[in-house]
């Protein structure tokens, strides 16, 4: 008998389902981390995430640690893919913006391949979805996947990725987001209660903390979400 998956809201709130308590706790903080993004697209008229190149870098990298495990066990609301879209049109932006006030070749290039970087996670993301989505919308995914696997050979200055070489390439991304799953997973399991340091720059870049965590002032920031389109 085909098992039918639940559909996921990118703002579902308590995962039942998972027995385990410190991966219930992992994925619950990581899919809030999620849906606050969509909360902070209208924020401040759009600038927001228009400026903030950490918000669309951590949106960008939990969907990347989450999605092999997600698009296993649940079907994905088409919210979290056209944030994604946001996400990597933001990054592009800002990371270009950056590149060029740089003074020097090498931190261009240092910051260009954490562009590239970013753009084959995006990739992975969408191929991801794509070998896990039946309807349409995997065939929609998958030529995303291709466009931003593309983007990302172009800016290394290296030949498309096609065949063989693009599926290694997915490979290679596959095993690295599984490691880093399974790192977060491990900081998780057995734990009795997580306090409010769970998220700790552990959990993202090295001295940085989790911005969707904040708690707002109600003057600074919309209570009301967007509905998932």
């Amino acid at each position: 008998m085909k098992h039918t998956k639940i559909e996921l809201s990118i703002h579902k709130k308590d995962f039942p389902e998972i027995k385990n308590a410190g991966r219930k706790v992992f994925i619950e903080l990581f899919i809030r981390i999620l849906s606050d993004y969509d909360r902070d697209v209208p924020f401040l008229g759009g600038t927001f995430l228009r400026e903030h190149l950490v918000a669309n870098q951590n949106y960008v990298d939990i969907f990347f640690i989450l999605i092999t495990y997600l698009s296993k066990h649940y079907k994905l609301h088409q919210r979290y893919f056209d944030l994604l879209n946001l996400a990597a049109s933001h990054l592009e932006r800002l990371y270009q913006e950056k590149i060029d006030a740089l003074p020097t070749e090498e931190e261009k290039t240092t910051v260009h391949q954490e562009l590239v970087g970013y753009l084959n996670k995006v990739a992975f993301i969408f191929q991801t979805a794509a070998d896990n989505t039946e309807d349409r919308r995997g065939e929609i995914y998958a030529v995303k996947a291709q466009e931003y696997s593309e983007k990302a050979d172009i800016r290394q200055k290296v030949p498309k990725a096609e065949g063989r070489v693009y599926e290694l390439k997915i490979l290679r991304l596959r095993e690295e987001a599984m490691r880093e799953f399974l790192a977060k997973d491990a900081l998780f399991r057995g734990a009795d209660e997580i306090s409010e340091h769970a998220a700790s720059p552990r959990l993202f870049k090295e001295g940085e903390t989790a911005p969707f965590l904040r708690k707002s002032a109600p003057t600074e920031r919309s209570t009301s979400s967007p509905s998932p389109s």
